[in-house]
């Protein structure tokens, strides 16, 4: 008599771009059952699919009702980083574990903060136009170095890791704060120096934020923390836009407060064309002494993406990730990336 099939929910965004990798992947009794469904819409048919199912990997909360239908689920898999949408404690009380990726995007997320560094840092934006339009107006003599530099490092978990050696193989010195710090299973990165979060915003020439959103991270780049921070100092979040209160970001642009932001992530995602935050990721004329003369140059201080940290890589690495902790559990096997409730800490 054959096994019975293992049966996992998968949104239609990984089946319909991963389906061979998965089969190839998974157990031969793992079924693949695509399931379509938004914040507003799901399937007709959702409870009677639940009731069926051994796993999901999705990014959707269950309510109490479909918790009761899904008699046979043993585990939700989020193929992405963040878990604020998942209620943990309904997750708790119905013996759910749950996992994210794993740091399946670390890698990449840590080469955007380069990137957006580095563009503010060489003026990169300014010479490209000055190209362009002929003027040929060089500030190589106004470029900063990453080297020597401080790097405070908010969060250091699987991408602030990643983020940490980097900047370490730059020549930076390199901060960090982390709740976890000292709790059995934090890895540390040897050469980082742990600080306090208000030590670490006045030393550091660069702020980077990589933490989970949670109560305790909600509204943490606030007008306090930004106070902290140096003149010349940048502010980098990749993580949640959640974190940041954009307001307090832009009166402290407005007020020369801090040098730059980068922004990867918004409170409202796409942020409203009249955000005034973003301003200051469109060049304005400017006048500097560039070799004893006056030159106007195109000056940007502001460089955002649309949640774009990620690459093609990084979505190979999810796959495999899912897969393999899907594999666990089908063995008895503890996944891997089980998500922490920081409420409890």
């Amino acid at each position: 008599m054959s096994e019975r099939p293992f049966k996992i929910l998968i949104t239609h965004d990984l089946y319909d771009t991963f389906l061979d990798e998965l089969r190839r992947l998974g157990e031969p009794c793992f079924e693949w059952v695509r399931i379509e469904y938004d914040n507003h819409h799901k399937p007709d048919n959702y409870l009677e699919l639940l009731a069926e199912a051994d796993a999901i990997v999705g990014r959707k909360d269950l309510s109490d009702e479909e918790y009761a239908a899904a008699g046979r689920l043993k585990f939700l898999q989020l193929p992405i980083a963040g878990y604020n949408q998942i209620d943990l404690d309904r997750a708790a009380r119905n013996g759910l574990p749950i996992a994210n990726n794993a740091g399946a995007n670390a890698i990449s997320v840590a080469e955007h903060f380069f990137s957006v560094v580095l563009a503010l840092y060489r003026h990169l934006f300014h010479h490209h136009q000055t190209v362009l339009d002929g003027q040929w107006v060089n500030l190589k003599h106004y470029n900063l170095e990453m080297h020597g530099k401080t790097v405070g490092i908010v969060g250091l978990g699987s991408v602030g890791r990643q983020v940490a050696r980097r900047c370490l193989a730059f020549g930076m010195r390199v901060l960090y704060h982390d709740i976890r710090d000292g709790m059995e299973g934090f890895e540390r990165v040897e050469g980082a120096e742990s600080r306090d979060l208000e030590s670490l915003a006045r030393e550091a020439d660069i702020v980077t934020f990589h933490v989970p959103l949670t109560h305790r991270t909600k509204g943490m780049i606030s007008e306090e923390l930004i106070g902290w921070m140096k003149p010349t100092a940048l502010l980098v979040n990749l993580s949640r836009g959640d974190l940041q209160d954009e307001a307090a970001i832009t009166r402290a642009l407005d007020e020369r407060r801090i040098a730059g932001v980068a922004l990867d992530v918004f409170y409202d995602e796409p942020p409203a064309a009249d955000l005034p935050l973003l301003a200051y990721g469109r060049p304005v004329s400017e006048t500097w002494d560039v070799l004893g003369f006056q030159r106007e140059v195109q000056v940007v201080r502001g460089i955002f993406s649309p949640h774009s940290g990620p690459s093609k890589e990084t979505r190979m690495r999810v796959v495999e990730h899912v897969v393999e902790n899907l594999c666990r559990v089908y063995r008895g096997e503890t996944p891997k990336a089980l998500v922490i409730d920081y409420s409890k800490l």
